[in-house]
């Protein structure tokens, strides 16, 4: 598979959400990474605001680092986000309250990494039926509109009267169109 390709299907799918489960899963991956390495919170967060490159996401991070810097404590501040949900701020909130953050930033790492594999893995499994579906009625739109009409004159040469399952899609056929419009 080409690098192109490769980093297509890779890709995180969200509509527009500022955090989504990927960036999440690396900022608390990446969090955790520099607690663990002996960097106080605040540093910590003013080092992720420096490496991120998405404008939305640095600005959230900016916010939370200020309410931090005013005193809130860091679940306090990813709730008045309104970015994370409140398994997330409660998780670390139970972190910062046991002493045990990095452990929850860890786990919170690995949530967020199932859920964007296992989201990955939903995807890959709708998108061969849904294709199979698509080009099944692209099938039956040509067979309706295109295959029936010919055969209906053959059949009229026969001059005997049609089965019912034949006369019946010969009907479709006809109306098909007027069908087609009310989906529309």
């Amino acid at each position: 598979m080409s690098e192109g390709n490769q980093n297509f299907f890779q890709k995180d799918i969200s509509f527009k959400k500022t955090f989504s489960d990927k960036t999440k899963e690396e900022f608390y991956g990446e969090f955790g990474s520099l607690l663990e390495n002996g960097i106080d919170i605040q540093r910590a967060l003013t080092i992720l605001i420096e490496e991120q490159t998405n404008q939305k996401v640095i600005i959230v991070l900016e916010q939370i680092l200020k309410d931090l810097i005013s005193g809130f404590s860091m679940a306090d501040s990813l709730k008045k986000s309104n970015h994370f949900t409140a398994y997330e701020y409660q998780s670390i909130k139970i972190g910062e309250q046991t002493g045990r953050l990095q452990v929850i930033l860890s786990h919170m790492e690995e949530f967020f990494s199932n859920k964007v594999k296992l989201k990955r893995q939903l995807i890959g499994v709708f998108t061969y039926p849904g294709f199979v579906i698509l080009i099944t009625i692209g099938v039956l739109y040509f067979m309706l509109t295109s295959v029936v009409p010919m055969f209906e004159d053959v059949f009229k040469q026969f001059g005997q009267e049609l089965p019912y399952l034949t006369q019946k899609i010969i009907f479709i056929s006809k109306h098909f169109s007027t069908v087609l419009g009310y989906f529309s």
